[in-house]
């Protein structure tokens, strides 16, 4: 997804870290697992698609599994296994990992060029839209940025519609 990086050594096999948004599809190799860091989380893929959103790790990493399942945890904390459909929310200042039944396509709808928001905040919806379409974007107080919002848009959806109809919710 834009502004994300994904690096890896040659000699650490399976191994990579995330910087932004990134989706997976992982084929299982028996004895060579593949490890993904996003911030402080560990993902432990188990043979899987799976979305891993970590643009703000200081703050939160979510990790979602489309398919299969996931190990998620980090030093401090265990592991916990998610399966299809299933959502990690990682409050890095709490330390913090919560679980959600979810629906996984709403999280990757960005990887066929769809913004998908449900009950998402007005402040994480104009960061968002920030990196997709390189604007800044000022919200007037914490109560319209505290917001909750469901919307969706396709790739093709100019800036100034998309904030219009942002607009007159």
């Amino acid at each position: 997804n834009i502004d994300s990086k994904v690096r890896y050594t040659a000699h650490q096999g399976r191994e990579v870290w995330l910087e932004g948004e990134g989706y997976f599809e992982v084929v299982p190799q028996q004895g060579a697992p593949f490890l993904v860091h996003a911030g402080t989380l560990n993902i432990n893929v188990l043979g899987t698609s799976f979305n891993i959103d970590a643009y703000t790790p200081a703050a939160k990493v979510t990790v979602t599994v489309a398919s299969g399942k996931v190990a998620v945890g980090n030093d401090q904390r265990k592991h916990i296994t998610l399966i299809a459909n299933q959502q990690a929310i990682y409050h890095t200042a709490e330390n913090q990992l919560e679980t959600n039944d979810i629906a996984a396509a709403d999280f990757s709808a960005w990887t066929q060029g769809q913004l998908v928001f449900k009950k998402a905040l007005f402040r994480d919806i104009a960061q968002t839209l920030e990196r997709r379409y390189n604007v800044r974007i000022r919200l007037a107080n914490e109560h319209i940025a505290n917001s909750l919002i469901t919307a969706r848009f396709d790739a093709n959806v100019p800036f100034k519609n998309v904030l219009g109809m942002l607009c007159d919710i």
